[in-house]
C-alpha cells in the first residue's frame, strides 16, 4: 500500500512494473480500474508520455 498526497509519483509503483512485464513478457497485459473516467484518460495520458506513444498502438489500450 502507498498513501501519500496527490501527484506525488504513486503511479509509478505499478506502471513501472506493467510497462517492464509487457515489454519483456509476450503476451503480458494489465487492466486498470480508476473510479472515473475522467481519471482513467488523465492516467492514460501519462502512460504515454513517460512511456513513448508509439509502444502502443491503436486499439491495444482504450479507456471506457
Amino acid at each position: 500500500m502507498v498513501a501519500t498526497s496527490s501527484a506525488s509519483g504513486k503511479t509509478l509503483c505499478y506502471n513501472a512494473p506493467v510497462m517492464e512485464a509487457i515489454l519483456t513478457e509476450r503476451g503480458s497485459c494489465a487492466l486498470y480500474l480508476f473510479p472515473t473516467k475522467a481519471l482513467a484518460q488523465d492516467q492514460l495520458r501519462g502512460l504515454q508520455e513517460l512511456f513513448y506513444p508509439h509502444l502502443f498502438q491503436i486499439g491495444e489500450v482504450a479507456t471506457f
